[in-house]
């Protein structure tokens, strides 16, 4: 029987005893089936186990057969071998010849086609029409206005089919697979498309990024729970709930950061510390750190490394889900070397690159002024990268599938979105927020004064309106997948 270790991550089969790395005692990796609510309607009647067809026995072959199956065979020195290699490779030559020139009369047509029509194949992106209206995107789901939930609700458009799919909504989030989690004005989950409601009252919910699972925080303000369900079985918990709510899922979909409420005060979580979820085996872990937290893609790591930022919020450390292996991955002296020796703000914001070779960090000055406020985009195995001060401190960070970043700054006039290209310099996006990138990171959707826009990252002077009315739009996101945004706690 394979068994896991769940501090190291040793896996593998120890006789019956310890982890032979570090000692811990081992967990057989067997998750048990959730048992089944009696409330809860389990589909069509399970149906009895229909018996195999029969197996049909070998027969042997009759003897003309035998004779046909010894030709097939004989050698090609023999006349009847070199008779049948004849046919065989004026065979193999017209199935060769036959698919080239069946291609060469489709692509013909196809070319034709266009030439008369002018039509090219559609662009998954939205794309400016000649009237510099941009259409929609072929997935985008909006929130309407109406934050008590009475007049709102979500919008959404498929391929240019629009339609209003729910009301009384107040706060949704987008799975991988274009699943949304609506909540609304009672605190009830719905799940659309589809009719399946999780009870309330929820505060908030995530969806893993293989799109199985979601983790719903869930009762009062003082004392919220976490509860683990699948997306199929909504309403049975996998295991029993964990105090804590703000869940961040890892890449690989095995674990689940998350704050620890104090209990005490409404909405107040505990400062130094937070814990860990193994969603795999009900294993908890309450870790030293400051929030937020920022889980590194683990190509080629036997690990799943968790990044934290230090308690002295200069520097970035990095550990194992347990907090194991804890060392500093980004020290002060690499992040100062960056600022050209100037003293670097508090660390708020942590946030990694898709392919997890850089680490954005956001910082915000003190009270006093004291430290830089900007966006620093490191290396952690050199050293080498890049800062951007700013005179506002970042409220939210995105990475987009080319390797660039967004970020949203607190200005004092309102908010600011500034754009950093991996290759190029950074542009400000004035008077823009609750920005978020396309899937394809071609496209950036944003809210300006003039309602919600969509700008080219390659252009980013070209502001396009969205051909619908979006004045009452309180939140829109593409899909799919939706890309991820770190915001700073309390300000999504």
């Amino acid at each position: 029987m394979e068994r896991w270790c769940p501090r190291c991550e040793w896996r593998g089969d120890s006789q019956g005893q310890a982890c032979p790395s570090c000692g811990t005692r081992l967990i057989e990796l067997i998750r048990p089936e959730p048992e089944l609510e009696a409330s809860e309607p389990q589909g069509d009647p399970i149906q009895p186990i229909k018996a195999p067809a029969p197996v049909r026995p070998l027969r042997r072959a009759a003897p003309e057969a035998a004779r046909e199956s010894d030709q097939a065979t004989a050698p090609e020195d023999t006349p009847s071998g070199r008779q049948r290699s004849i046919w065989r490779r004026s065979l193999q030559v017209a199935w060769t010849i036959l698919p080239l020139a069946l291609v060469g009369a489709i692509l013909a047509s196809i070319v034709s086609t266009n030439e008369r029509t002018g039509v090219s194949e559609a662009p998954a992106s939205p794309t400016s029409s000649p009237d510099g209206v941009t259409r929609l995107p072929p997935v985008l789901v909006a929130l309407r206005g109406g934050q008590d939930g009475r007049n709102g609700g979500l919008y959404e458009s498929l391929n240019g089919n629009e339609q209003d799919i729910s009301s009384g909504i107040v706060d949704f989030e987008l799975g991988p697979t274009g699943t949304i989690g609506a909540i609304d004005s009672q605190g009830d989950l719905h799940l659309l498309p589809g009719t399946r409601v999780v009870n309330g009252p929820v505060l908030d919910v995530a969806f893993s990024p293989d799109g199985r699972y979601m983790a719903i925080c869930r009762g009062g303000q003082v004392a919220p729970e976490l509860t683990v369900v699948s997306i199929d079985h909504p309403k049975r918990p996998m295991w029993p709930p964990v105090a804590g709510c703000e869940q961040v899922w890892s890449n690989d979909s095995n674990y689940i950061a998350f704050r620890i409420p104090s209990g005490e005060i409404p909405g107040h979580y505990l400062a130094g510390e937070f814990g860990v979820l193994d969603v795999r085996v009900d294993v908890q872990f309450r870790l030293e750190g400051t929030w937020p937290v920022a889980w590194a893609p683990s190509f080629g790591f036997a690990i799943t490394p968790l990044t934290v930022i230090s308690s002295s919020r200069d520097s970035v450390d990095v550990m194992d889900p347990s907090g194991g292996r804890r060392r500093t991955l980004v020290t002060s002296d690499m992040v100062r070397r960056l600022t050209g020796g100037r003293s670097f703000g508090s660390i708020e914001l942590l946030a990694w690159s898709p392919d997890g070779e850089r680490l954005a960090l956001g910082s915000a000055s003190g009270a006093n002024g004291f430290g830089l406020a900007g966006i620093a985009i490191v290396d952690p195995r050199t050293g080498e990268g890049t800062f951007a001060g700013a005179a506002y401190n970042p409220l939210s960070l995105s990475w987009s599938s080319t390797q660039a970043v967004i970020a949203e700054l607190a200005g004092r006039a309102g908010r600011v979105t500034r754009m950093m290209p991996k290759d190029a310099p950074y542009v400000d996006l004035l008077e823009l927020d609750r920005a978020s990138w396309s899937p394809d990171g071609r496209w950036i959707l944003g809210r300006s004064t003039e309602g919600w826009v969509t700008i080219d990252a390659l252009r980013a002077d070209r502001w396009n309106a969205i051909a619908t009315p979006t004045s009452d739009w309180v939140l829109a996101r593409w899909c799919c997948p939706p890309v991820h945004i770190v915001h700073m706690p309390g300000t999504g």
